[in-house]
Order: structure tokens, then C-alpha cells, then sequence
């Protein structure tokens, strides 16, 4: 992957710009399914890594926990009519609200379902969960050596080795990222939560991350 950058970053002293191949670019992917019921919601709680703003033009590119961070919910539409998945909604890192710690809730649901404190006046982050059918929710989480790289939770090949992070490995270790707990990734793992509109509501305003009820 090419990337227009100051040449001292990766490629000696001059800051002139120049097409240059960034140190060990490391694209992470954490994904799983899910299935909304009627009347329900889905919550996605967990820590945003730290990463550079660059949406409005800064003259500086600053360093930070993750190059980029994104979370999208993807589906083949109802009875998987379609051959190919469609992208019904997606999010990168400076779209989601945060509170001082860097913990976010993120909130899937249809329109009619959504929770009345499911606003950013509450800190929380809404996603219209489109078609009712079957979605896949994917995390991209880019590391960058040495300026955007986390490396004690990053979900790289360091801390999650494909032979003990692959469910078809016989060394797979679900104790890693495979239960919807933190594991080696501690505050950073995305903890997903199922509950009712009303259950979410009853949370209040704002919302706090850690209040949010167990998926039982």
C-alpha cells in the first residue's frame, strides 16, 4: 500500500513528499455475525484506540495509538437475495463519540426501535441496522510502526497468532478476542450487548459505557 507521506517518516531525511511504501503496515479484521429480533437493540461497547485527525486539512499528521480505525454491518438482504453482500452502514474513527477515557457505545437498531438516549447529547453513536436479515459487523483497526502502532492490545499477529486466533486451527484460543469479554486486548475488545429498546433506555442519559447490561 502506497501512501503520500514526508519522506523523513520512512524514507530518510528530506521532508520532501514522495510516493513511498509505509514500515509494516498491519490491517487488522474483527468480524462476526449477528441477527436482530424484533424490538431489540444491539450495543457495541469497548475503547477507541487513539488516531490522527486528518479530516479537515491539519498541516500535521500526529502520532497516536492506530493509523485508522472503521466498523461497517454488511449483509446479502432478506433471504440473501443479493449475490454479493451490500454495505448498509459504516463508521470510521472520528465519527464515533467518546467519552474522556476513549470508551464509546455504539447502538444498532431499525428506526422505529431506536432508544430515545441513542443520540450523541448521550454519548452514544446510532446505526440504522437496514434489512432485517442476517449482518456481518466487521472492525478494521490499521497499525502503522512505529507512529500509529499499540502494541501491547493491538489485534495484530503478535498478540493473536493465526495459529492459536484461527477458529480452524486446533491450537484456536477463544480466551483471546472469541468471547464477548476482553481478552488479550483488554479495554479495546468490543463487547456486544442485546437488549430491548426499554432496557436501553433505562440507562438514562448520558449513557456510561460500563453500565451497560451483560449479554446473558
Amino acid at each position: 500500500m502506497a501512501s503520500i507521506v514526508p519522506e523523513s517518516a520512512f524514507c530518510g531525511k528530506s521532508m520532501k513528499l514522495l510516493k513511498c511504501q509505509p514500515i509494516l503496515n498491519h490491517p487488522s479484521f474483527l468480524t462476526r455475525n449477528f441477527r436482530l429480533g424484533s424490538g431489540k437493540v444491539y450495543a457495541i461497547t469497548g475503547r477507541l484506540p487513539r488516531t490522527p485527525r486528518t479530516r479537515d486539512g491539519e498541516p500535521v499528521m500526529t502520532g497516536g495509538e492506530a493509523r485508522y480505525w472503521s466498523i461497517s454491518h454488511y449483509g446479502r438482504g432478506e433471504g440473501d437475495q443479493y449475490s454479493h453482500a451490500v454495505h448498509y452502514g459504516g463508521l470510521m474513527d472520528d465519527e464515533i463519540i467518546t467519552n474522556e477515557e476513549g470508551d464509546y457505545v455504539i447502538v444498532y437498531s431499525l428506526p422505529e426501535d431506536r432508544p430515545s438516549n441513542a443520540r450523541p447529547e448521550c454519548g452514544v453513536t446510532w446505526q440504522d441496522w437496514g434489512p432485517r436479515s442476517r449482518h456481518t459487523v466487521t472492525i478494521r483497526w490499521m497499525s502503522v510502526m512505529p507512529e500509529w502502532h499499540l502494541p501491547e492490545v493491538a489485534p495484530d499477529e503478535v498478540n493473536i497468532p493465526w495459529e492459536k486466533g484461527a477458529w480452524s486451527q486446533a491450537g484456536y484460543d477463544e480466551r483471546l478476542v472469541g468471547r464477548n469479554e476482553p481478552g488479550v486486548m483488554g479495554p479495546y475488545h468490543p463487547v456486544i450487548h442485546y437488549l430491548s429498546r426499554k432496557e436501553f433506555e433505562a440507562l438514562g442519559c448520558p449513557v456510561n459505557p460500563a453500565g451497560v447490561p451483560e449479554w446473558k
